[in-house]
């Protein structure tokens, strides 16, 4: 693959120099910008990849750009922000952005991002008209009112629906992504096993549901019910609404520990 190319857009110097560093420091041509206005003069001359934006600009805001970029440009869009709240990241989804990260941002899991971005954006360009399109992305969308639980990737955490956090260790980052990935749906105790690392699946076994149990005992002392049912003669579901905070990238790697 040639060089990626990213244009990193975000009016904080002190943020936005490190994270250019640490692109081109992985073979990456990084252009730079401090606003909207600025990012609009850079791409008459330059075509990126990816484009890294930050929601908290001077003058035109991210979310505004990124409906715009979205209209006329077909790099990919990573949004950057300072907000944590599901409303912002649904509107950054809704805007059009590929990726949304909040800050402060895991310069690993920003770069498996990127490449993983990259790469989708050029064998885009690469593909025959011939060749139909035979899946796009959907932005996430969760009900009104709907208790939302998150699956925290690069800090290890699980986070409430009413913001308290409990910290994960690998095995029970490992269940919760694979419960997570299809909610309301029943995984088979062999799948479980299989997705915590064993070779091999013994019935008899009960670690999966040591740990179950120990995840919801900590989860009630918190004052929320974890909803992973265990449904009976197969395994486990999620019978709730759960955000997966993180790239595919990222849960590929995680599942691959």
């Amino acid at each position: 693959m040639s060089d990626i190319r990213v244009l990193l857009v975000d009016d904080e110097d002190d943020f936005r120099a490190p994270i250019a560093m640490i692109l081109a420091s992985q073979g990456m041509d990084v252009c730079q910008a401090d606003s909207a206005e600025a990012m609009d003069y850079v791409l008459q001359s330059y075509q990126p990849d990816v484009i890294v934006l930050d929601v908290n600009l001077p003058g035109e805001n991210g979310f505004e750009a990124a409906r715009r970029l979205k209209q006329k440009n077909s790099s990919k869009i990573i949004m950057l922000t300072a907000y944590g709240a599901l409303e912002d990241r649904l509107q950054g989804l809704s805007s059009g952005v590929d990726y949304y990260l909040p800050k402060p941002v895991d310069s690993r899991e920003l770069l498996l991002i990127i490449r993983n971005l990259a790469g989708r954006q050029q064998q885009s360009i690469q593909l025959p008209p011939e060749v139909p399109v035979l899946h796009q992305e959907a932005p996430l969308t969760i009900p009104a009112g709907e208790q939302v639980w998150q699956l925290n990737l690069p800090e290890w955490q699980i986070i409430l629906p009413q913001k308290t956090t409990q910290n994960l260790n690998l095995s029970e980052l490992k269940l919760l992504l694979k419960l997570a990935k299809t909610p309301g749906t029943a995984i088979s105790r062999k799948e479980l096993y299989a997705a915590l690392g064993f070779k091999q699946y013994a019935p008899e076994t009960r670690s999966l549901d040591v740990m179950v149990s120990r995840l919801r005992r900590r989860c009630k002392a918190d004052g929320q019910e974890m909803p992973i049912k265990t449904v009976h003669s197969i395994g486990y579901s999620f019978n709730g609404a759960i955000e997966i905070i993180g790239s595919s990238a990222l849960a590929e790697e995680v599942e691959g520990m």
